[in-house]
């Protein structure tokens, strides 16, 4: 038993190390796609001084163009109030992020989200796969294993689908049936 749970912790460190690289390497690719961003900004600073030559005119601007001019008018005219705005704004993210409740939210959102679904459910699937193998190379039994390896899970709903694998298969004497059980749980995947 002493085995398993070193096991068992040098494999929640790892997966822990693996996280912290990711969250890492992907801190670069944001900060560009931040500073990508800047050239519509610049577009909405540098319209306004325009606006002395187009007087009138502006209505005549095709709508796209009116709005990012019109936007860039009011940013110019109220800047402390929108950065006031935006201060607040990320504050309070920060705030938030640092809550278990609302990075655990955000994992689930992303789960819905289709572009990112399968990247976590796949991490998931994998951060599962190797605590159970983890558990069952130490000879914990097969039911303890599972559970304490959905334990070992951070979103609730690959937790709760894994719950329904084991209550299908719990009680039942025959092989076939918990067979049925995670067929089951293939019917109602997390893809």
């Amino acid at each position: 038993m002493t085995n398993a749970l070193k096991d068992a912790s040098l494999q929640m460190q790892f997966d822990e190390r693996v996280r912290k690289d990711i969250r890492n390497a992907l801190t670069y690719p944001i900060f560009l796609g931040a500073m990508g961003r800047r050239d519509p900004v610049h577009l909405f600073i540098r319209g306004p001084r325009f606006a002395a030559m187009l007087k009138d005119r502006i209505l005549l601007l095709p709508p796209f163009s009116r709005s990012i001019f019109l936007f860039g008018l009011f940013l110019r005219d109220h800047i402390l109030l929108v950065a006031a705005v935006l201060m607040l704004l990320i504050a309070g993210l920060a705030v938030l992020l640092r809550r278990s409740w609302f990075r655990a939210w955000l994992q689930e959102f992303g789960v819905a989200a289709a572009d990112a679904r399968n990247l976590i459910v796949e991490a998931e699937a994998g951060r599962w796969t190797a605590m159970l193998a983890t558990l069952l190379r130490n000879r914990i039994p097969l039911v303890h294993s599972l559970a304490l390896a959905r334990d070992a899970l951070r979103l609730e709903s690959f937790k709760a689908r894994l719950d329904q694998v084991e209550r299908a298969g719990a009680g039942r004497k025959r092989p076939r049936r918990r067979s049925r059980g995670l067929q089951d749980f293939r019917r109602t995947s997390l893809t």
